[in-house]
This record gives structure tokens, C-alpha cells and sequence, in this order.
């Protein structure tokens, strides 16, 4: 395992007081159907949100396709402005498993959806011309069948990442990948595939995503070396378009099972990492939040 600068800084189980002003608003979407799922996944930029309904159905009899809403703040509050739907609606494709929004730009994961016969996945892309509109179905070079690209997404501007947590690579079968892509204006285009180190079983590279500036965080939460299913978390920095493995985390107290890396956030310096199976002070599966800086 890589050793380098991150180390450790606390865990915690957190539990947040209320909001001084309490409860604000709850909306849902005009179309709403029983089982639906609305609000199963959420990203926000400035006044506006999307959120997903991933059991709903765009077209009749299309089973638990998705949809994805979105909504503007107002001086009336939130209101429902559009809604995205896929251009290839199938039957349990996952549309709305992972969202990115960013100005114009809105990325919908569907890890389920198939291309070429085959249930790789896909992560469709839409841009607000007017009306949202899909501009791209975005693909995943060399993902295999059932390998969930688009499970996780993480927009900064014009790099996107889409982890694949379930395609073979050359790490293993089922063992995960990473994709990294760039805005070219119009299209979104795949510069780079990114794979985990070997582990004695399938890690779920990709599980988890989190994109900043030239530094990729990916969450490997099965990851087992010693320890079954301790996790890992790999971090990578972009050097003159060349995307390097700097350092790969792992929990110093680590028990089995406790799946590091089930999801990941990046704040420069701060790598905020979950462990929902981890034990803390006795009680077992409490979870917690892992800090490194």
C-alpha cells in the first residue's frame, strides 16, 4: 500500500441539531406516482436542484425507469421548472441513481441502462438550451456487462468522473473502474480510465466519487488486504493532463467489514470518507466518518 501526506484526524458518529429556523419547505413533483422514490438522489448549484424519482415511469409500462426534476428558488419558494427524462427508456435502468448539476450541466447516472446489448450503464448529459435538453449519451470505453458505470458521478466544472464499481478490469473481475472525462464545449470526452490496485476480492473501485480541481478521490469500500471488506480510498492528482496515484488510505484501526470508502467527499486538504459498518465504543455497525488531512 502507498503511504504519503493524508494521515488521520478523527471519526465520529455526528448527530446535527436542528436548524435554529426549523422546518422549512417540502416539495414534491407535480407528476408524482406511488412508489416513485422521489428525492433518492440530489445535487444543487445556486437557486437550483435536481432531484431524482428513480421508480418513475416516463413512458406507460416502463417499470421503475427514472426521472430526474428539476427546481428553481423563488420568492414563492421552490418550483418545479422541468423534468429530465432518458431518450431510450427501459425497465429498471437506474435513471437518477447519481446526479451532477453544475449551471447548465446536469449529469444523470443510470448503471443499469444497456448499450450494445449489453447492461454496462450509462451516464446521460443535458444542458439547459432554453428548455434541459439531452446533448449526449455518455459511455463508458472498455466497461463490462453489469458494471454499473454511472453508480457514482462527480462534476467540478468541466471534468467529470463516473465510477464503475462492478466492471472487470485488470485488477480483477467485478473489481471496479474509474472514468474521467472533459467538457469540450459540446461533447463530454474520456481522457483517462483509472483501476485499483489488486486486492484478494472485488473492492468496488468507483463505489465512490469526489472531484476537485486536479485531485480525484475514489472510494474501494469492499477492499480487503488482511481484512476483509476494511476499504480503501485511493487519491489522484492531474499533472499536465496525466492522472498519477499519489497515496492510497486505509483505516489504521480497521475490522472486517467495516467498508471504508462507502462514500467520499473532498475539500482541498480534507478527505471525509464513511464507514457505515464500522463499530464505535461497542456498538456494532454504528458507522462513522473517517477525516484525512
Amino acid at each position: 500500500i502507498m503511504e504519503g501526506r493524508f494521515r488521520l484526524k478523527q471519526y465520529a458518529c455526528l448527530a446535527l441539531p436542528l436548524w435554529a429556523q426549523g422546518w422549512v419547505e417540502t416539495f414534491t413533483p407535480l407528476d408524482g406516482s406511488p412508489y416513485d422514490s422521489f428525492g433518492f438522489a440530489l445535487a444543487g448549484d445556486a437557486d437550483r436542484l435536481l432531484v431524482s424519482s428513480l421508480g418513475a415511469e416516463p413512458v406507460p409500462q416502463i417499470q421503475d425507469c427514472g426521472a430526474a426534476y428539476v427546481f428553481e428558488h423563488g420568492p414563492s419558494g421552490w418550483v418545479q421548472t422541468d423534468r429530465l427524462d432518458p431518450s431510450d427508456p427501459e425497465h429498471h435502468m437506474g435513471f437518477g441513481w447519481a446526479l451532477e448539476l453544475s449551471g447548465y450541466n446536469a449529469l444523470v447516472g443510470a448503471p443499469r441502462a444497456v448499450e450494445a446489448h449489453q447492461e454496462t450503464g450509462v451516464v446521460y448529459a443535458f444542458r439547459k438550451l432554453g428548455a434541459w435538453t439531452e446533448t449526449q449519451r455518455v459511455l463508458g470505453a472498455g466497461v463490462s456487462d453489469n458494471g454499473l458505470f454511472g453508480y457514482s458521478l462527480s462534476l467540478d466544472g468541466t471534468r467529470l468522473a463516473v465510477g464503475a464499481p462492478r466492471s472487470d478490469s485488470a485488477a480483477g473481475l467485478d473489481d471496479g473502474m474509474v472514468f474521467v472525462y472533459e467538457y469540450s464545449g459540446t461533447t463530454w470526452v474520456q481522457v483517462a480510465v483509472l483501476q485499483g490496485l489488486p486486492a484478494e476480492t472485488p473492492q468496488a473501485f468507483g463505489h465512490s466519487v469526489a472531484l476537485e480541481g486536479s485531485r480525484l478521490v475514489v472510494g474501494a469500500p469492499t477492499a480487503s488486504s488482511s481484512i476483509k471488506d476494511a476499504g480503501r480510498i485511493y487519491v489522484y492528482e492531474n499533472t499536465s493532463g496525466l492522472w498519477t496515484l499519489t497515496e492510497v488510505i486505509t483505516d489504521p484501526e480497521a475490522m472486517p467489514h467495516d467498508r471504508l470508502g462507502t462514500r467520499v467527499q473532498l475539500q482541498g486538504d480534507l478527505i471525509a470518507a464513511g464507514q457505515h459498518y464500522k463499530d464505535v465504543d461497542g456498538v456494532p455497525d454504528a458507522g462513522a466518518v473517517q477525516i484525512f488531512q
